[in-house]
């Protein structure tokens, strides 16, 4: 794990979609790529987490840092 950006760190992000079928999504964040796409139930072929299960996961990923993190009282 490393460790975590000094607040005056600047991180720039990128990610790039392209369309493979009419519902799945190849994409690629820095050296990472992955898919998205709809079950079999919408339409899709299944081949990846849907785009609701990719905001839910990163909203899952989320944590306060220590320096914005409430302080508990004493």
């Amino acid at each position: 794990m490393s460790a975590p950006a000094a607040a005056s760190t600047v991180l720039t992000s990128s990610v790039r979609g392209r369309l493979v079928t009419g519902t799945e999504v190849a994409i690629t964040a820095r050296q990472h790529e992955f898919a998205i796409d709809e079950p079999q139930s919408l339409g899709g072929a299944d081949k990846g987490a849907n785009p609701i299960e990719h905001l839910l996961a990163a909203r899952a990923s989320c944590r306060p840092s220590p320096s914005t993190a409430p302080s508990s009282a004493t």
